[in-house]
Formats: C-alpha cells, structure tokens, sequence
C-alpha cells in the first residue's frame, strides 16, 4: 500500500509573517498524511489531491500541517539581524552601494517592505502577545489563518489572479501529536471531517468530556496502517475489563508540601493491575485469510479504537469447553459485558472497554449499551474494515552462531546497563560480540562491504562504494573509500558508546493472562464486585504464576532478563522464569516475537514503567553475565508508583482548550529526554558511590529517591498525550538540576546521548557500567595499513578530448549546489531526525537530479567530471557525494567510467 499524500508543513510563525508581513510563504510539502482510514475518509468527503508527477507523489493543498518550533521575530530582531548582515558587506563604496540595493530588494521581495523607509519595520512590535510559540498556538487555533496565492503576469509584473484560502484547525496525527504539531484544514471542510471523527456526535462546547482523552482517541484513525481487514462488530464479544488488586511494597512518588514530588516507601500498597489492558483475542481464520498465519498478533485501529489482537484459536476453545461439560455447541449462549447475548459459533473476536476509548463518551448517548450499538453501525456502514497498523516482526539486527545454534541479535540501550551495577570486566565480556565486529569492520573488506549494503538508503553512498567493489576491489586502497570507512567505524563506535550492545535477544510484544481472558469470555473467571479478580478462587487454576512467562524465542526452564522502554532504572529491571505450557501451545498460536506474560498478583506492568497489552514490547535477553547482573538488583528495589493525581481543570470541547492542551502536551514532550537523563545522571552518582564503597547511607537514599522521581516524571511526560496530570514539569526537572547532592559534572558517556553542544566540557568518569563501556570502546586495536592510491589511476582508458567543457563545468556546480543544500537541510535538522527531514532531502534531489537528467550524459562526460574533481582542477568539497550522484544518474555509465576487476 502506498496511497500516502504529501502536504504543507509550515512553521506557525512563517503564516503569522505570511498574514501580517505579506511573507512569501515557501511551500514545500514535506508532511505527509500516511496510508490510514483517516485518509481513506478524507478522499470520499472530497479533499482535493493532485500528483507531482516530478516526485512522483500525490499532493493535497486541503490539509496542512503547522509546526510551533518558532516565534514570531519582533522588529528590533529583524532589525538587528538586517544590521548584522549590512556590517558583512563588502566595504568598497561602489560594491557597498550595489549590494546594499540588492540586499533591499531581497527584503522587499520577501516583506514587501518599502525600500527608503524600511525602519518603519518597527510598527510590527505591535502585535508583542504573537511573538511568545503559545500566544501564537491559541491565536492560530481560535482563528485560524489564510494562504494568499498570486499569479504574476511575467512581462508587466502585474496580480493577474489572487486568491485567498481560510484554513482552521482540525486535529492531531497519530505521528505528530507528540511533538506539538498539528493538522489544519480548508474551512469548508472542517465541520464535516469533525463530526465524522466524532461518530456522528456534536461534542462541542461541551464540559463533561475528557477533552484531552477525546483528542488522542480521536486521532487513532489517522494511524499509518499497511493492512485492512474486516471484522464484522456483531462477531465481537465485549466484557468487562478484570484487576488484579494486592498489596506490595513500593515506592510512591507524590507532591510534598512545596508541591515538588518526593519518593516515599510504602511497605502495604494495595495495587491494581489492569490484567487485559489494551489486549484483545482474534480467531485464528482471520489470521489466515490476512495473510497472517505466522504472525502472532496484529494491532488494529478503527474510531476511537485500538486493540492488540493476538493469534487465538478461540473457536476450538469454545467448542473444546462445550464438548467437556456437556453444551449444545450450536445453541449455547454467551453474554458480553452488557448483558446481551450472542451465540458461542459467533464469537470471532473477544475484547474489552480497555480498547474502545468511545465508551468513554457513553454518557451522550445515555449509557454504555447504546454507544456499543452506535459504535457497531458506525463501524458497519464503513465496511466493517479495521486497519492493520504492525504485526510482530524478527530483528535485523543479525544473527550469530554459537555451539552450533543460531541465536538472533538485537541491541540494548545506555538506559538497560546503566540501571545494572556492570562491573568493567563484565562489560568487556558484554562488550565482546560488537568489539570484534568493530575489528572485522575495520580490517576485513568483506565485512565492511556487507556494513553498506545492509545500512544502503536513498541518501547514503553505500551502494555507489559497494558496487564499485565489485567492479573493482582495488576501490579500497581510495583515499575516498578510505575517508568513508574510517568515518562510518568511528559513527559505529560511537553507536556502541550509546549502550547499543548486540546481544542474544530480541523484542516481544506482550500479551497479559490470555487463558484468564477466554475464561472471563464464557463467564468462568470468578469476579467480585467493581471487577476485582477472586484470586484465592482462580490461583490453583492459573496456567502461569508470578515472573513465570511463556515464549518459544528462548528455551524453556531457564531464566532470562527482561526490559521495556522506558526503562530508568533499578527496579524496572525484570527477570522471567521461560514456562512450556501445553494450554497455550493448544489454544493460541504464537510466533518467536510474543511472550505470554501475568499479571495477577504480581506487579509486572509496575516493574516495566506502566506497561500494558495494547502493543508494549520487552527486550527478552538471553545471556548469563547479564543475568547475573540482573540479580543484583530484581527483587531488591522497589518498584515505584505514579500518586500524582490527575489535572482538576475542567475542559471545554473548543478550539482554545485544545491550543490549551495541545502546548502542554509540546512541552512534556520536549522534557522527556530530559527527564530520562537527569534520572541517568543521579542513578550514575549512586552506583559511583557503591561501586567506591562509600558508606554515605543517607546521601544514596536520597540518590535513588531522585531517580523514583525522574522514573515516574518521565512516565508522565509520555503518558501527556492521553492523560494530564497535576503537575508542573518544568518546575519539577529544575528542582531535581539543581539539587545540592546532585554533582556539577556528568559522567562520561553524557557525550554520546546529549544533545548539549558544550557537554565536553561538563563530563568526568564515574565508576558506572556506562562509563566503563566508554572506556572498552576506547580500547580497540587500530586498522592495519593499506597503501593509498589515486581515484584517478582506476579510471577506465576513455578519449575525453570530445566532451564540451561547459557541460562538465555546469554538471559540477549543479552536483555541488545540491550537496550544499543537503548539507544546509541536514543542519537545520541536526536534532530532529524526523520523515520531514527526508522528504525534503529527497525533494532536492529529484529537483537537482532533473537539471542534470536534461544533459545526454556518456560515459566520457562522467570520466570527464571524476578525472577533473579528483586531479584538483575544479573545486569539489564533497567528493564522495558527486561520486554518488553520477552513481545515481546513470548506474551502469558510471560503472564504465572505471577498470574492471582483471
């Protein structure tokens, strides 16, 4: 499926400008609204798309979406930024004056602003509320903007045609949400796509919503999907969802009195573990006919829903079950949730309110049964289509064999070692599988060569530098093979350094009490009042108990270390005791990437920082050093606890309520990473101590008290986009950088994950796993010398005396002013790895690579631009990049241009 469509993405302060200023507005459409049901809508109520056939992509001018990463400049900037650029003119009176004019023009052409009074810029100040990112997200939301385009006539320079488009604010994207961006509209569409969104309801200006829950569930429709499939509703059965309530001993983190939040230990705790949160069960045909039969799970969206579906043979369950005590198969009744109910053979799919975010809305239609039945029809009319947005796939990460068995691989984070106390030792040992691929890399063509085919994309080199080695593998000894390959070893170490260590392991999405769940489905799972499990009726029941799990992607009867992001720190580190169970191989089908987990009375979803079945994933790691490790802290750490209440602030379903929600959201966004790493800071300070044997009791509790709190501050930044909570996250990270007991300097491998471009000078070692780690990597033996020769001497024999000169000059500069612009994107981007970036990479090429496409190139013209690049006779920065552009041109000319292997 490639259906996607390519908007506008437009930062806030550019339409301000673009309104107020009469701004050109630069329209690169470099967002994209994915493949999804979302869009699917969007086509049948009527946005306009057109196709690019230069980028062979399909546009829309309908939607846009809008960027709040800036501010509005005040006059006073502008002018200072217009008085710096003047101060750089060239000082010769006569050029001064020529540039000066032309420097004019540009700011004319660009703000229309009258040459002899440009100073008047000063009366922008008048707008000062539009200059702060929030100001100008209320304003734009509340009143929207517009976009006025104009045709020139070329010859008079006179408006022939303008018009003007009104655009207001629609929703959020699934992708995008996070970051504060959000999707505007054409107005004449606005009203329609929100009631669709709505299931049909008229929501606004209401005050009895959770307007916040009702923006995130909204937008789940938007999802990317790369499948559909249909489910018929009146196949599924809902039931209630089921907790699991004991006591245990935690750590809650709560507001004290100064409403900073403070660690305490609570010995009873009496928690609840949602057991089904999220999940949802589906009949094996529909596996099948997807396509998916060796999948073991699917997540699936449709209107305000989402559910991980796992592979379930729930018609065999239900007929085993009736066959065993004596049921009419083909008579028996189940009742969901509601009491209503369906046959047993119509049982196709079993999920729970946990995964329709709708019934949250019952209330307007007045009661839960009726927005079950409204949800169904609207599902119905619609096709009964769900979208299939990922299934459980293997790493790619590689494979290595070990006494003669493969073993997949797949990578660890700085966050997993760092929440361990890893001896240096243990981490050469840790460390062992990446060091001597870094060797292989290094001094091994053939394992460098199999790098860049397995890392090859639309922007890299790799595939120009790999088949040219097997065109010629004397490419190596190239001080421009050379270059690249010491660079690419360097960024890999440098990847390592991150904590992304290869080990035997790999991800598994987690499914929570699947047996529990299919008996909960015929009314057998014994259930007391407000959904509390009867533990002490179901335990001699219960296929799996505590840390007991069921996976085929390790052996059975051994224990393994397990982890989820976010992890943060001691007491999320988790380890698993690895079940075979004959129910579950009976009853579900399941691939190596999921792992049959429990919840009830046992605090794993607290364990992994809040985890749920609606796709959460673990790291299952299959090694001893680690494991060892491991035991050092599971089970001597308590686990912490979220007691912050919820915001109290009512919300009204509005435009400037959802500006209001949607720049808090932003902000917590951006302290995630922050957050993760002030906790990585404190928790380095405590394993410092007791790794130099302090005896500073008081001054560790109150490290790890510090980082309880980073834990569950980091989890209510993620969690923003759903829920809000009661409190103040900026004020919070101060606080916590700038505790007295925190240390000035941060350790070592800060260098690595921050993004602080002064943090060299701010970093010292610390006796920690992720300091030793810098340490191992710094120890790796040097490459061995290889001779160096000249591009030049593996050029093929070719007659280039015919070849214009002029058309070699402007291939060059064309390549060359390509790269630039590139180089311009990718610093510009340098923080924000994101598709936009990309897109717009991929936009430049094309458009560059169009110039070139209009000269009939031979191959005596791409001899021609090698042989005077690398002689020195034209000036090229970025050799390897003109390489890879006549690579990309014409393949097999460029090929030519070079000796063949004798």
């Amino acid at each position: 499926m490639n259906n996607n469509v390519y908007i506008m993405s437009i930062e806030a302060a550019e339409l301000w400008e673009h309104m107020y200023r009469s701004k050109n507005l630069k329209k690169e459409y470099i967002g994209m609204l994915p493949e999804s049901l979302g869009l699917d809508k969007l086509h049948n109520m009527g946005i306009k798309t057109f196709n690019n056939r230069k980028h062979n992509k399909m546009l829309t001018n309908d939607i846009i979406n809008v960027k709040f990463r800036q501010k509005v400049k005040s006059g006073n900037e502008i002018l200072k930024a217009i008085d710096k650029k003047i101060l750089s003119l060239t000082k010769n009176d006569e050029e001064y004056g020529n540039q000066l004019l032309n420097y004019y023009d540009t700011i004319n052409k660009d703000m229309e602003i009258n040459k002899e009074k440009w100073h008047e810029i000063k009366t922008y100040d008048r707008v000062v509320n539009n200059k702060v990112i929030e100001g100008l997200r209320t304003r734009l939301y509340k009143q929207g903007f517009f976009i006025i385009d104009r045709v020139i006539d070329k010859k008079t320079g006179e408006v022939k045609i303008e018009t003007k488009t009104e655009y207001v604010v629609l929703s959020r994207t699934s992708a995008k949400s996070r970051t504060g961006q959000v999707l505007f509209v054409k107005k004449s569409l606005r009203d329609k796509i929100i009631k669709w969104q709505r299931l049909g309801m008229d929501l606004e200006s209401r005050t009895d919503i959770d307007f916040p829950g009702l923006l995130s569930a909204e937008s789940l429709i938007y999802s990317s999907i790369k499948d559909k499939i249909e489910i018929n509703p009146d196949n599924i059965l809902i039931v209630d969802d089921v907790k699991s309530v004991f006591t245990t001993p935690c750590n809650v983190v709560e507001k004290g009195n100064d409403e900073i939040l403070v660690s305490k230990p609570k010995d009873d705790y009496l928690m609840e573990n949602e057991i089904f949160d999220g999940e949802g069960l589906l009949d094996s045909v529909y596996f099948d006919k997807a396509g998916l039969s060796d999948k073991g799970m699917m997540l699936l969206r449709q209107h305000m829903f989402k559910c991980c579906m796992f592979h379930t043979h729930i018609q065999r369950f239900l007929r085993d079950y009736a066959k065993q005590h004596n049921i009419d198969f083909n008579t028996w009744q189940i009742y969901n949730m509601f009491g209503h109910p369906m046959l047993a053979k119509d049982v196709h799919c079993i999920i729970t309110p946990s995964s329709l975010k709708a019934l949250k809305l019952a209330h307007v239609k007045g009661s839960k049964p009726r927005l079950w039945e409204h949800w169904k029809k609207v599902v119905n009319k619609e096709g009964n289509i769900f979208g299939i947005c990922k299934t459980d796939e293997k790493s790619k990460r590689g494979y290595v064999i070990d006494d003669g068995k493969v073993h997949i691989m797949n990578q660890l984070s700085y966050q997993m070692l760092n929440s361990m106390p890893i001896s240096y030792d243990d981490m050469k040992v840790l460390s062992r599988y990446e060091r001597d691929y870094i060797q292989k890399l290094k001094n091994d063509d053939e394992t460098y060569i199999n790098y860049l085919l397995d890392n090859v994309n639309a922007i890299n080199c790799n595939e120009m530098l790999a088949s040219l080695y097997e065109h010629n593998k004397k490419i190596v000894y190239t001080k421009v093979f050379k270059d690249k390959r010491k660079k690419d070893i360097q960024n890999y170490i440098n990847h390592v350094k991150k904590g992304k260590i290869r080990l035997n392991a790999d991800y598994c999405t987690i499914i929570g009490n699947g047996i529990e769940l299919l008996y909960h489905a015929i009314g057998q799972l014994p259930v007391k009042k407000d959904r509390v499990l009867d533990y002490e009726a179901w335990k001699d029941k219960m296929q799996l108990h505590d840390n007991e799990v069921y996976t085929t992607l390790h052996e059975f009867e051994k224990e393994y270390v397990a982890c989820r992001n976010p992890h943060t720190a001691p007491s999320n580190v988790l380890i698993v005791k690895n079940k075979d169970n004959e129910f579950i191989k009976n009853y579900f089908k399941f691939s190596d990437n999921i792992i049959y987990t429990n919840a009830i009375n046992f605090p794993i979803q607290r364990i992994l920082s809040g985890q749920d079945m609606d796709s959460d994933c673990l790291l299952l790691i299959n090694n001893d050093v680690l494991l060892s490790n491991a035991n050092k802290c599971y089970g001597k750490y308590r686990v912490c606890v979220n007691g912050v209440d919820k915001d109290p602030t009512p919300y009204t379903v509005c435009v400037k309520d959802m500006a209001k929600i949607d720049g808090t959201l932003a902000n917590s966004q951006k302290q995630i990473g922050r957050v993760v790493n002030i906790g990585q800071h404190y928790l380095s300070a405590y394993w410092d101590l007791i790794n130099k044997k302090s005896n500073d009791i008081y001054k560790m509790s109150k490290l790890l008290e510090a980082v309880n709190v980073a834990t569950i501050l980091s989890e209510i930044s993620i969690d923003s986009a759903k829920r809000m909570y009661n409190v103040d996250i900026n004020r919070q990270i101060w606080y916590l950088e700038h505790s007295e007991i925190l240390p000035d300097k941060k350790p070592l491998f800060f260098k690595h994950i921050s993004q602080n471009d002064n943090i060299k000078n701010n970093i010292e070692k610390y006796e920690t796993s992720m300091d030793y780690l810098q340490e191992v990597m710094d120890n790796i033996d040097t490459a061995d010398t290889k001779k160096t020769i000249n591009l030049t001497q593996l050029l093929a024999d070719i007659d280039i005396n015919k070849v214009k000169k002029r058309q070699v000059s402007n291939i060059i500069n064309i390549i060359n002013e390509m790269t630039n612009r590139i180089k311009e994107v990718e610093a510009n981007y340098k923080n924000n790895d994101d598709k936009e970036k990309y897109s717009l990479i991929d936009e430049l090429r094309n458009e560059y690579m169009h110039k070139i496409n209009k000269y009939k190139l031979k191959a005596e013209t791409m001899y021609a631009v090698i042989y005077k690049v690398f002689i020195g006779k034209v000036k090229c920065k970025y050799k390897t990049d003109l390489l890879n552009a006549l690579y990309q041109i014409d393949k097999e000319l460029f090929l030519r241009a070079f000796k063949k292997n004798a």
